[in-house]
């Protein structure tokens, strides 16, 4: 489906690919002092990141096998999968609900944000009743519990707040 809309260029340019590959990168650096168990996930998370950075810088720009990349991600600006450019308002707010996430991890650990998280972004942007809200909410809860601290026996970090260390070790 070919779209007619007129896009951004900043939209279309290479800098957003360059801030998901910049983040990714700082996120690299900042986990240098991680070890063992707890650079994992993020170790994970960061790279997964830099490589998706870098197919969609690689799909931007006019170089060799972008034809490919661009296939096999199956969208692109000229076969969009939405048909709506969103207004800035609402990136910026999608942005603070993800800032607001990971400074919630920081503070106050994975175990609670999650369903904090889930239940306030299903009630505020799905427009959901509190109910389900609650209910997803709960669900996260029992899935993070059940297969990380006592299936896996994985402690999930516990924030500054509710570690033994708190903002010591900072």
């Amino acid at each position: 489906m070919k779209s007619d809309l007129k896009l951004p260029k900043s939209v279309i340019s290479v800098y957003p690919a360059l801030v998901v590959i910049g983040f990714s990168v700082l996120l690299l650096i900042w986990m240098r002092d991680y070890d063992g168990a707890a650079l994992r996930l993020p170790q994970i998370v960061a790279a997964s990141l830099l490589l998706l950075g870098v197919f969609d810088l690689w799909s931007r720009l006019p170089i060799a096998g972008r034809a490919t990349i661009v296939d096999i991600w199956g969208a692109s600006f000229e076969r969009r999968e939405m048909d709506h450019t969103p207004k800035i308002t609402d990136e910026i707010a999608i942005f603070l609900w993800c800032f607001s996430c990971f400074l919630a991890v920081a503070i106050i650990g994975i175990l609670p944000t999650a369903p904090l998280f889930c239940f306030f972004f299903i009630c505020q942007k799905g427009k959901a009743s509190w109910k389900t809200a609650m209910l997803v909410a709960i669900l996260t809860l029992l899935f993070q519990y059940v297969i990380f601290e006592w299936l896996l026996d994985y402690k999930l970090y516990r924030g500054l707040l509710l570690s033994k260390e708190g903002f010591g070790k900072w």
